[in-house]
């Protein structure tokens, strides 16, 4: 508001400036008419008058009454008048206007404005306004260039921790505690993750064994410790019974390993695999067992339908082979090796749900399945039972005669025998097997005999050894004499498992049994002594080897040859009691039973319970 006032009253100003130089020149060399005269430039000049109205203002006809100008024209009139002057005519004056430029205002400095050197004794500025509306602000402007950072200051003393434990700034101590007063006891930290494991230290020297001293306590180099090696004598431990009927019922460890679900299709090889095209056979998992440990296997309910063999493999606790069989319809198995761990075994499908594989040495005259992981048990009359071991091939182990149609799992002559003697059997004999080592350089597929009798159990009070069939059989083996010492000779085999067992039971009974007759071989047949061997010698001779040495060393011997009652070489035996010419059906082996007991019973009494005196 300030500005435009200001800015209106300077034009006004020069307007009026502009009009006074005009007069002058309309004055000088025009002339000015009035409603009463006409005034000439030259009655001007010859000192004329202008002529005046009843106001005493020049008469002004030419003016139009609706012209804004000529009250400043009037204003002219007067001014001249009152100097002494004459004015300027109306048209003069108009055109004086418009001549050259005037002087420009000037402020002084006492704040007029200042025409020249004339003080109009107008202030260039008016007098304060009233304070306007404030504006809307305005855009913010670009930001600035960076401005050149400032030189580094010098560095700061650093605070320090004094003897206090107040901060100090250099010398001065400022009364602060450098640790804060004790906070409340925080919640358990979540454990931290396991570190890695540190490396192994390095071994240590070996520290002396103790030993058992001369007076029965422990020694660690030659010092007494004083500790006794052995605890006090415990009291005796009762025996829990349960009573049926006046009789005790024990359970054994006789149980059924079996398990029906825990089987794969295929059939076990001769490298412990499993060859799964073969589909009709199923094979169990690994079962663990003991070396030496006796199994039976056992099918209830169902006749033989060809099958096929059995196939059963042994293995170390690494699952590496150790040895395999190929029984057909087997009952009785036993791996020998200490370091056996497991045991598979392949069967034919069909027999999955009524197939039993017994870990145990009790012999049971009922036969009856039993499920998975449950356990027999045999009612005793609470004597203490003597304990036979078997050994020898497969007719004493049990193997049935191939094309066998009867109820599989039937016992052998040696399980009727244990049996009617009430007596706890172990059976260690393997179908396959001979007496005698193989020639050498060779092999056989079963251990034979002669080394494995020292695993025989040393706690037996009876020991039967059946053997000589397959000695009879093999190619590789020959009879020999008495006076034979070669361990492949029949002779010197049977010569030394006589000594060893004269010296492994020097007081237990200790019987022999000889081969029955068998009728496999084909050839050109001797009227009394069968088929020879492919050494020309027959079973008989293998017979009289046995009663020859066994009479030698002392040992009774069960001459099965002669009065087992069978004789394949006779059409009607073969059809009714052994098939196969080789292994005799149940009838076969009842008879060999009833002549296998007969002979026992000869040497057998009861065992008194604080053992035979």
């Amino acid at each position: 508001m300030k500005k435009k006032f200001y800015a209106i009253l300077l034009i006004a100003i020069l307007c009026f400036c502009l009009m006074l130089s005009s007069c002058d020149e309309d004055v000088a060399g025009g002339t000015m008419s009035t409603k009463q005269e006409t005034v000439t430039t030259s009655d001007l000049n010859n000192g004329g008058t202008v002529g005046t109205s009843g106001d005493g203002t020049p008469s002004i006809e030419e003016i139009p009454d609706d012209d804004p100008r000529a009250e400043v024209y009037k204003e002219y009139v007067s001014f001249m008048r009152e100097q002494g002057e004459e004015a300027k005519g109306y048209s003069e004056w108009l055109d004086g206007i418009k001549g050259t430029d005037g002087i420009t205002p000037t402020i002084g400095e006492n704040g007029n404005w200042f025409l020249g050197n004339l003080d109009t004794g107008i202030p260039a500025t008016g007098p304060k306004g009233e304070d306007g509306q404030n504006g809307q602000d305005g855009q913010d402007g670009k930001d600035g260039q960076d401005g050149e950072d400032g030189k580094d200051g010098v560095d700061g003393i650093t605070p320090h921790i004094g003897e206090n434990g107040n901060w100090y700034i250099g010398e001065v101590d400022t009364g602060i505690p450098a640790t804060g007063p004790k906070g409340e006891q925080g919640e358990p930290g979540q454990d931290g993750k396991d570190g890695q494991d540190g490396k192994d230290g390095q071994d240590g020297q070996d520290g002396i064994t103790p030993h058992i001293g001369e007076n029965g306590n422990w020694f660690i180099g030659e010092t007494d410790t004083g500790v006794p090696a052995t605890g006090p004598q415990g009291p005796q431990g009762e025996t829990p019974e349960v009573v049926i009927d006046g009789m005790t019922l024990t359970d054994v460890p006789y149980r059924n390993v079996f398990d029906p679900n825990s089987t794969v299709v295929g059939k076990l090889n001769e490298e412990g695999a499993v060859d799964d095209t073969n589909n009709k056979f199923i094979t169990t998992d690994y079962i663990p067992i003991v070396g030496g440990q006796r199994m039976r296997m056992r099918v209830y309910g169902a006749i033989n339908i060809g099958g096929g063999t059995n196939a059963v493999c042994f293995y170390d606790k690494d699952y590496n082979l150790i040895d395999n069989q190929s029984l057909s319809m087997a009952e009785v198995m036993r791996c020998l090796n200490t370091e056996c761990a497991y045991v598979r075994v392949s069967i034919h499908y069909s027999y999955k749900d009524i197939f039993n594989l017994y870990v145990g040495d009790i012999i049971l005259e009922k036969l009856e399945y039993i499920p998975f992981g449950t356990y027999r048990a045999y009612v005793s009359d609470g004597k203490e039972k003597m304990k036979l071991v078997v050994d020898g091939d497969s007719i004493t182990q049990g193997v049935k005669p191939k094309g066998y149609n009867g109820l599989i799992g039937s016992m052998s002559y040696i399980d009727y025998v244990a049996h009617e003697l009430d007596c706890e059997l172990i059976n260690f004999a393997l179908s396959a097997s001979t007496l005698a080592l193989p020639p050498e350089g060779g092999s056989f597929t079963v251990t034979p005999l002669l080394e494995r009798y020292q695993n025989l159990p040393d706690d037996a009070d009876m020991v039967y050894i059946a053997i000589g069939s397959n000695d009879w059989a093999s190619a590789s083996i020959t009879l020999g004499d008495f006076s034979s010492t070669d361990k492949n000779t029949f002779y010197g085999a049977l010569k030394a498992l006589c000594q060893g067992l004269k010296e492994k039971y020097p007081d237990t009974l200790v019987m022999f049994a000889t081969p029955i007759k068998r009728g496999d071989k084909v050839g050109e047949m001797h009227p009394q002594k069968g088929v020879p061997n492919a050494q020309g010698e027959y079973m008989v001779d293998y017979r009289n080897a046995i009663i020859e040495v066994c009479e030698y060393y002392g040992f009774p011997v069960c001459d099965m040859y002669a009065k087992s009652g069978i004789n394949p070489w006779l059409e009607g035996d073969i059809s009714n009691l052994m098939p196969d010419k080789i292994h005799p059906n149940e009838k076969g082996h009842r008879m060999m039973a009833r002549v296998c007991l007969n002979d026992l019973l000869g040497y057998v009494w009861e065992k008194p319970k604080d053992g035979y005196q």
